[in-house]
């Protein structure tokens, strides 16, 4: 029973395919994240949980 369980193991070496697809995600990801922040909100300001008024 010990034999068959080698036999899957190479066949992950011949999906190289898979590394290729990795490639593309970023690029379409990082255009999408320049044309968005065009407008930027105020810095909104807020008080240091430590600061005490008086």
């Amino acid at each position: 029973m010990k034999g068959p369980t080698a036999a899957p193991s190479p066949i992950d070496d011949d999906e190289p395919w898979v590394r290729t697809t990795e490639a593309p995600s970023p690029t379409a990801t990082s255009v999408r994240v320049v044309s968005g922040p065009t407008t930027q909100r105020p810095p909104i300001w807020v008080r240091p949980s430590n600061w005490v008024p008086g």
